[in-house]
């Protein structure tokens, strides 16, 4: 079998500039997705899971979590509230894993603990430890537009 290498052309432009990130979306119906941390953040964070269909586990840090965590958890019969801290163990089976780490030592851990059970990380506000992000979302269902500035200007996005 002979192996054609080609190289680039001067002549033919490039289909697609490149991108700063590359804009994915997941299917997440019936798929679980694990959320560390009770806090506000991260209620936004389940919430955003919870309308994409996942099944939800938050493990509470401290065992406290947000009202607003519980007032999602009042209307979402697919998220669940575990009082605990979370362990690698329960990463297990996630598509997507998030979390609102305490400081770095933990997201170092969260992080290799996804990438162990191979599931997508996110920790919120820290991107070194993200596998994605999440953009500005504009939702006309089932038309769903994700807008993203790679952290640059979230402003802009939103705008």
């Amino acid at each position: 079998m002979q192996v054609v290498s080609r190289q680039p052309s001067d002549e033919a432009p490039a289909r697609i500039r490149p991108l700063s990130v590359l804009p994915v979306f997941l299917d997440l119906a019936g798929k679980r997705a694990v959320v560390a941390g009770g806090t506000e953040a991260a209620a936004w964070k389940a919430e955003l899971l919870a309308a994409a269909g996942a099944v939800i586990d938050i493990f509470s840090c401290d065992g406290e979590v947000s009202d607003e965590i519980l007032r999602i958890a009042d209307r979402e019969p697919r998220l669940t509230i575990h009082r605990r801290r979370w362990d690698a163990a329960c990463l297990t089976g996630a598509a997507v894993v998030l979390a609102d780490a305490e400081d770095e030592a933990e997201a170092v851990a969260f992080r290799a603990a996804a990438r162990a059970v191979g599931a997508a990380c996110n920790v919120i506000d820290r991107p070194a430890f993200c596998d994605f992000q999440f953009g500005t979302i504009v939702n006309r269902s089932p038309v769903v537009i994700g807008i993203s500035t790679s952290g640059a200007a979230p402003i802009l996005g939103q705008a």
